[in-house]
């Protein structure tokens, strides 16, 4: 019978966050964090990095697909500035009055579930 995972244990896990070019299967980004860094701390910069170097290399980011550890406001803004369609799935309870939804509404900003 396998033993049980300790809290420290789960904690002390890392998480790898990678940025596709999913038409020629490139790597554009690889972010390595601990378990408890949460998506949403380290998304702006992840994402800045990776439309950097696609266009460095000609190519420009139609879409980002993320789950939702990347649905914040700031993440939305932040593609929606740029041109790229977010497609992110929204947490329970954020599509409400006061939620994302409400705060992008009518700002022009591409995103998608």
């Amino acid at each position: 019978m396998a033993q049980e995972e300790t809290r420290q244990e789960r904690n002390e896990r890392i998480k790898m966050q990678v940025a596709l070019d999913i038409k020629n299967g490139a790597a554009m980004d690889v972010k390595i964090t601990g378990q408890r860094t949460h998506n949403s701390q380290v998304a702006i910069s992840f994402l800045d990095k990776a439309v950097v170097k696609a266009q460095d290399m000609g190519c420009k980011v139609e879409k980002v697909i993320a789950d939702a550890g990347h649905d914040t406001l700031e993440t939305f803004k932040y593609l929606g500035q740029r041109g790229v369609e977010a497609v992110i799935k929204v947490r329970k309870g954020v599509e409400g009055e006061g939620g994302i939804w409400q705060e992008m509404a009518g700002r022009g900003f591409l995103f998608s579930i």
